[in-house]
């Protein structure tokens, strides 16, 4: 996929990406409020997030972590924890930024404790 090939659309159990563990702010914007979640795991196709309040399964939203800005669909709702499955595919180089951003964030907090 280039930078001129249209989004590839996922379809349930059509693609499973690996997941990367991550920990870092993020924010959703729903029709209805505004969300700081935190960030737990991303991959191209989803991600998880953690906080509360979280918006209900079935809810459209728009993720913002980092440099990415992508639309997605709570797909799963679990106490402070929810999954979230992405309209379109991720850049793995994106996810690949996430991630080390999110190191980052955890070797410093880890420094910090010491």
């Amino acid at each position: 996929m280039n930078a001129l090939s249209p989004p590839m659309k996922v379809k349930r159990g059509q693609l499973r990406a690996q997941r990367v563990s991550v920990s870092m702010p993020a924010s959703m914007m729903t029709l209805s409020a505004y969300r700081f979640p935190e960030l737990a795991d991303i991959s191209q196709t989803g991600a998880k997030v953690r906080g509360s309040p979280l918006p209900p399964e079935g809810t459209t939203a728009l993720l913002r972590v980092g440099l990415l800005e992508v639309l997605c669909r709570v797909v799963w709702v679990r106490g402070e924890d929810c999954g979230l499955r992405f309209e379109e595919v991720v850049s793995p180089a994106v996810v690949k930024q996430i991630q080390l951003d999110g190191s980052v964030e955890l070797r410093t907090v880890a420094s910090d404790q010491l």
